[in-house]
């Protein structure tokens, strides 16, 4: 509801001033909150070093910040070309689907061959992260006044009036997509900690399947409350459509991975200190 968190701020190098926003503070704040939960997690369960987190965590979020312009590319094409520039840098145009897809392909790619780790256990440690780093970060888009609802006249509407609100509809009672989404997250992510509590013979990525399930449900049923742009294809957004496929996919992981994985109770069970990026550091010869 109030965009700006820190205004007219002396910049030294240039005399000017600037603006910290609360969609940037809340941004680091989900940042922050998923990096100490996946480290926790993924010492818990894989054995890993907090460093072996980090860079894992920087090549993940840097894919997934690209995925997430370049699927907003492809869907806004008239938007990208008559400002190629503001639209890659601006705070908006940003797809959270587009950046799940940049971001899973990238965890693949860097733990699909190593030996006792592997995709599914990196991905199930992050699955217990990410709905709790999604509902933070949702309070941004609530700050911001984007991602927001269609008028409503029930009682829980929220009005944007801010004059540096991006909401597209001041001044107008609107559904609270935002809160809700960030609330369903927060749901989501206890109940995968109770998921793994109770379901003691899941195996090595089902963890992960539940998170997908689940937040692709959310993100379903949410498009159909929203009122800022999109693009529609058959009556259903793009990153609706994102999900139906993700659903296919991760129906074809549940039948044909999820039962040669190992039980996750014995795969996580007191792991071995592991690696997943070796350095190695040559010695000068002494002379």
């Amino acid at each position: 509801m109030y965009p700006v968190f820190l205004r007219d701020i002396p910049n030294p190098l240039t005399g000017e001033t600037f603006d910290i926003r609360w969609y940037g503070v809340w941004f680091m704040v989900a940042l922050l909150v998923g990096l100490f939960v996946f480290a926790r997690r993924g010492r818990r369960m894989l054995g890993l070093p907090f460093d072996d987190v980090l860079i894992l965590s920087v090549i993940v979020i840097a894919a997934g910040l690209f995925g997430a312009k370049l699927l907003t590319v492809f869907l806004r094409l008239d938007y990208f070309w008559a400002d190629p520039l503001g639209f890659l840098f601006g705070r908006s145009n940003i797809s959270i689907t587009g950046g799940l897809l940049g971001g899973g392909l990238a965890l693949w790619l860097c733990t699909r061959r190593k030996e006792g780790i592997g995709f599914l256990g990196v991905a199930d440690a992050l699955a217990g992260a990410l709905p709790l780093a999604q509902a933070l970060g949702r309070q941004g888009c609530f700050s911001a006044g984007c991602c927001y609802g269609k008028p409503t006249h029930a009682w829980w509407g929220v009005t944007f009036t801010h004059p540096d609100s991006v909401c597209g509809l001041k001044d107008v009672p609107l559904i609270p997509t935002q809160l809700l989404e960030s609330g369903l997250n927060l749901l989501l992510f206890i109940g995968i900690i109770l998921f793994e509590k109770f379901c003691k013979k899941r195996r090595q990525g089902a963890t992960f399947l539940v998170y997908g399930f689940g937040y692709g449900t959310i993100r379903f049923v949410m498009d159909f409350l929203r009122a800022d742009k999109q693009a529609f294809w058959l009556g259903l957004t793009t990153n609706q459509w994102a999900v139906v496929v993700g659903f296919v996919l991760l129906g074809l992981a549940w039948w044909r991975l999820l039962p040669k994985s190992a039980l996750a109770v014995e795969a996580y069970a007191d792991p071995p200190a592991r690696r997943i990026f070796k350095t190695r550091i040559k010695k000068r010869d002494r002379g």
